[in-house]
């Protein structure tokens, strides 16, 4: 069951699974491969001088209009703005955001233009938020993108830590725990005795805002 107590979501019993439902929703995308390019992207004058902020390794997050996004915020510790989350990778000079979804087809690792990303067609508010990171860390996160894209895992439709499927806090946490060495980098919350990722747990007290925004 997934109640809703003082504003915030409270998984119980089952609750996991109706939130991974909700999850496996978001942004599905038709297409026979597993690992997926969007460079469609949607463009605004806002959106173009976002593209020129971006930086290897950013953070960058959303939250989509509907409510199942709306729910998922819900999901956070305190910051409830954003629902999705991917990082960035500068390929031929330009910004591309790696990021995991579900749906019926096309899940797991997806790779899309800033502008997609971020596309106030779909999406009421954004961010970057940027790491501190060195040159060695920054190739080490590299490293790992690449391992993902030639040797894909499938989304995480059970949405649970601890196997080889992936959702897309849990990609971030654990590439960037990876990174850092550190299993405490990012730490998971629970929910009356379920463990998952909180968006915010990937940026709170570790990261530098650099753009933030809300679509109307």
């Amino acid at each position: 069951m997934v109640k809703v107590i003082k504003g915030k979501l409270v998984l119980g019993r089952g609750g996991a699974l109706v939130l991974l439902v909700i999850l496996g929703g978001i942004n599905r995308i038709a297409s026979k491969d597993q690992y997926i390019t969007n460079r469609s992207p949607i463009t605004g004058p806002s959106l173009d001088s976002v593209v020129s902020m971006m930086k290897q390794g950013d953070l960058v997050l959303r939250r989509g209009r509907d409510i199942a996004s709306f729910m998922i915020s819900r999901t956070n510790n305190k910051d409830q703005n954003y629902s999705h989350c991917g990082l960035v990778q500068v390929e031929n000079g330009y910004p591309f955001v790696y990021h995991f979804i579900g749906g019926d087809q096309a899940q797991g690792l997806h790779r899309d233009s800033a502008q997609v990303f971020l596309s106030p067609k779909h999406n009421n508010a954004g961010a970057i938020m940027r790491y501190e990171l060195s040159e060695g860390e920054l190739q080490k996160q590299k490293e790992l993108i690449i391992e993902l894209r030639k040797n894909p895992r499938p989304y995480d439709n059970e949405f649970t830590l601890g196997n080889e499927r992936l959702y897309c806090a849990e990609f971030i946490y654990k590439v960037m725990n990876t990174v850092k060495a550190d299993s405490n980098f990012i730490r998971t919350r629970l929910n009356n005795g379920y463990a998952y990722v909180p968006l915010d747990a990937l940026y709170a007290g570790k990261t530098s805002l650099i753009w933030q925004m809300t679509f109307k």
